[in-house]
């Protein structure tokens, strides 16, 4: 993608998420991959960039009935201390999965937090 073409994206982004929710300095790259001048650029424009280090792979088992069951089982035992787990939000599904993974994640001894927490970021006045 072209400088210009990657700076009009972003920005229409950006625009978009302030309309919607207020400001956010947190962004996830389409697909976690990112090049050194998108990185650049998104940091110069006050933004963290984050990733994830475990990815439910949701969306493969969307349309299936034992959805919370395939995304449970992609997670496993493999939930650390300061994990990033990547999920989609696609409607309401998405929202009811979430809850009943919070649910065992803090059964099983883990605390959920915010990713801005989870970096230790502070997002004050940012």
């Amino acid at each position: 993608m072209a400088d210009d073409d990657m700076r009009a994206d972003f920005m229409k982004m950006d625009a978009v998420l302030k309309g919607i929710r207020g400001t956010s300095r947190l962004f996830r790259p389409p697909y976690g991959e990112i090049d050194r001048r998108v990185f650049e650029f998104v940091r110069s424009k006050k933004y963290h960039v984050v990733g994830w280090s475990m990815d439910t792979n949701d969306w493969k088992y969307y349309e299936q009935s034992d959805y919370l069951g395939k995304v449970m089982e992609e997670l496993g035992g493999r939930a650390k201390s300061k994990s990033i787990v990547l999920m989609h939000d696609r409607d309401e599904k998405s929202a009811e999965v979430l809850k009943e993974i919070l649910e065992l994640v803090i059964k099983t001894g883990y605390k959920a937090t915010t990713v801005s927490k989870c970096l230790g970021i502070n997002m004050k006045n940012k």
